[in-house]
């Protein structure tokens, strides 16, 4: 009787494990904009943590602003000077997956 109950008690915490931890596919950061066009970065899209910094890196540059403080996690970050040899960049809140972007309007320089 004591082994059913207990059976029993760690399925029901698995259950509820499951159900508290939040699927990070889902919360995954967006780009709806990546821009580069003369050393002029524009990168915005949604899905950051609310309030959080996020964060645009490149090899050799990076810039960053805080999302908004919204249910959206709508993030506009714009930088001068930023440079990105690949014309790739990666996009970070540290809190949900990082997205990787190719940047219109940039040349890849060898």
């Amino acid at each position: 009787m004591l082994r059913k109950l207990s059976i029993s008690a760690v399925a029901a915490f698995v259950v509820l494990g499951a159900l508290v931890v939040p699927a990070t596919s889902a919360n995954a950061v967006t780009v709806s904009h990546a821009e580069l066009k003369d050393g002029l970065l524009h990168v915005h899209g949604m899905n950051a943590a609310p309030g959080i910094y996020v964060t645009v890196r490149s090899a050799t540059s990076s810039a960053g602003k805080r999302s908004d403080y919204s249910l959206s996690g709508a993030y506009h970050v714009q930088a001068a000077n930023f440079r990105a040899d690949n014309c790739q960049v990666v996009v970070s809140d540290r809190r949900t997956p990082d997205a990787t972007v190719t940047l219109s309007g940039c040349t890849p320089t060898p």
